[in-house]
């Protein structure tokens, strides 16, 4: 049976999730339940986090303040 590409998305952001809950026993093998909103979330703040950091190196190139 063929997948939803909306399906396969989802499955690929769940397998970024950082924010996934440690578990005691296994889960799908995995020792972490990574969810869909936690992928996004961590593609949120790594974005945040990216965005930050060019705002600051160009702040440095125009001189704006100092490192």
């Amino acid at each position: 049976m063929k997948k939803n590409p909306l399906t396969k998305l989802f499955s690929m952001v769940r397998g970024l999730d950082s924010y996934g809950h440690p578990i005691n026993l296994t889960y799908n093998g995995g020792t972490t339940y990574k969810s869909t909103l936690g992928g996004f979330m961590t593609i949120l703040a790594r974005l945040a986090i990216f965005g930050y950091l060019i705002s600051e190196l160009l702040n440095v190139i125009d001189k704006k303040s100092n490192v």
